[in-house]
């Protein structure tokens, strides 16, 4: 039986997952650092173009839940998670359902979970559950699922390696470029009287998902010690920090507190950018609502300022956006980013434009370009008018942007 569950009750739960031994794993160990100015030397706005709307509300053909997370298919097609529904809703590239594909549960090629969804290059049609940090479940096995195109039983992956008797490896990320996979895992291993929260980084490779860790990041205290700051809790490889280039670069912002961005590169090389740029200070009222979100006891145990970074993704031309945490974007824009080119120079901050965006949705960027707009799926979209919908953007003709 899966049940969200607070650490606390984690840690009598999962005695018997004794830890192996581990040792922490950095990306960048050695890695050159370049320095990048704090402030981009112009900003933008892009304009984007809706290539489709789905309605989803109650007059909708298909009836649909909530839809978690989406996933470029084959041939401009789009697959969306639905979490309530148990099943992936097959787009055409005209925003028109096709199917309703595969379902969850615990048989042979049912799916384990649709926290995250994806298609390999043969076809095959993928789903793994998993949670947002710092939330953890007791059951994950970090069991990719795979089906073919009948929907039959294809194969699945353990993206987070071996689970253990008492499972609790909670996918917090997943990002794709062609038949490569970059996962981001946390589990727990007890060995009393302490615990370590483990947290990973790892490739995998079609057609059978070996398994490359690639950074790893450990976190140890004493099983009764609740005690602990948020800023041991944070994973900083969690919360969309990383990405996974379709030549196969890696991205990754390894720190909290600091504007660290490291790329590698595929044959083990890379770089370390650095901005010298802190997170934006938080208000008495952000800091209580932090301090309940971790369920600690008291202020002293939040961070005083947010994390520096938020999303890292790659474009398909090779520049990479970093999200700035605390940059409001412009009205009318739905968020922005700092745009760095192929060889490191900081060239400009973008906002991302979208006509007729509520102020309350979110936001998710596709390999390939495309974005995706959900609204009214998020239990913080109460002020949401309207059936719930999602569409598909991409940005308007290269030249249509605003300084």
């Amino acid at each position: 039986m899966r049940r969200t569950l607070p650490m606390l009750i984690l840690l009598f739960l999962v005695r018997a997952a004794l830890a192996a031994d581990l040792a922490p794993i950095a990306l960048h160990d050695g890695w050159p650092v370049r320095d990048l100015p704090a402030d981009p030397p112009e900003e933008v706005t892009l304009a984007t173009e809706v290539v489709w709307t789905l309605d989803c509300g109650d007059q909708a053909e298909t009836l649909v839940g909530r839809l978690r997370h989406a996933a470029a298919g084959h041939d401009g097609r789009l697959f969306l998670a639905d979490t309530q529904m148990g099943h992936v809703l097959q787009i055409s590239p005209e925003g028109e359902v096709e199917a309703a594909r595969g379902r969850e549960g615990e048989g042979p090629g049912e799916f384990k979970g649709l926290y995250r969804v994806m298609q390999l290059p043969d076809g095959r049609l993928g789903a793994v559950g998993g949670a947002p940090a710092p939330t953890f479940v007791i059951g994950l096995r970090g069991e990719l699922v795979f089906i073919d195109a009948d929907d039959d039983p294809a194969s699945h992956w353990l993206v987070g390696g071996d689970p253990g008797s008492v499972p609790t490896t909670a996918v917090r990320d997943l990002r794709q470029a062609g038949g490569r996979l970059l996962v981001v895992t946390d589990r727990t291993q007890v060995s009393p009287p302490e615990m370590t929260q483990v947290r990973e980084l790892s490739l995998l490779e079609a057609p059978d998902g070996a398994r490359t860790v690639i950074a790893r990041q450990l976190w140890t205290t004493a099983m009764d010690d609740v005690a602990f700051h948020e800023r041991d809790q944070f994973s900083a490889l969690a919360y969309g920090r990383c990405d996974l280039a379709a030549d196969g670069r890696v991205a990754v912002a390894p720190e909290r507190d600091r504007w660290l961005v490291a790329v590698g590169e595929p044959g083990g090389t890379g770089v370390v950018w650095h901005r010298p740029i802190a997170g934006p200070v938080r208000s008495d009222d952000q800091r209580e609502a932090a301090r309940e979100e971790q369920g600690v006891a008291d202020l002293t145990q939040i961070c005083e300022r947010d994390p520096v970074i938020g999303r890292v993704r790659w474009r398909p031309d090779g520049r990479l956006w970093v999200e700035p945490r605390g940059v409001a974007p412009r009205p009318g824009c739905v968020a922005c980013f700092d745009e760095i080119t192929a060889d490191g120079h900081l060239a400009r901050r973008v906002h991302l434009a979208v006509d007729g965006a509520p102020e309350h949705g979110r936001l998710q960027l596709l390999p390939d370009g495309r974005m995706v707009w959900f609204e009214g799926f998020e239990w913080r979209d109460d002020a949401f008018e309207g059936a719930p919908r999602v569409r598909l953007l991409r940005l308007a003709a290269p030249d249509d942007a605003r300084s």
